[in-house]
């Protein structure tokens, strides 16, 4: 997985191919950024700090809830209210917390010395997840 510069690669997945053995990163330490306790298993390591935070985990839930009853699926629910709170931009604010700085502080050196993570949050492939983001600003940072 590493880059041809020697610099580690970074990548991401749900937590339901991880457990389901549908992917493989036999290098890489996999990095569960989701809350809770309960996953931590699948993972090499948990980092909560670099969960959605608790008050916009809750309000994504609720909204996305609110557009199941009204009869969209789990998926489109879950991506519609995504777009509707903001959650992107709000997780980005969230990085710049103390915490989760640190870690992507230690992310980037462990990458920088060879180093290949894979994030991984619980949910699927086709909907909206912080770990993207993760992603996304550790390859261009």
């Amino acid at each position: 997985m590493a880059e041809a510069d020697g610099r580690g690669a970074v990548d991401e997945t749900h937590l339901g191919a991880v457990r389901n053995g549908l992917v493989s990163y036999p290098d890489a330490t996999l990095v569960g950024v989701f809350a809770g306790a309960g996953d931590a298993s699948a993972v090499d390591e948990a980092r909560p700090e670099l969960a959605v935070p608790a008050d916009l985990r809750e309000r994504l839930a609720g909204r996305r809830s609110s557009l199941r009853r009204r009869g969209m699926c789990e998926e489109g629910a879950h991506n519609a209210a995504w777009e509707e709170l903001n959650v992107a931009e709000r997780y980005r604010e969230h990085l710049s917390s103390e915490a989760a700085g640190e870690a992507l502080t230690e992310f980037r050196d462990r990458l920088e010395a060879g180093g290949d993570l894979v994030f991984v949050g619980r949910p699927g492939e086709n909907s909206r997840c912080h770990r993207r983001l993760l992603v996304e600003g550790l390859d261009g940072g």
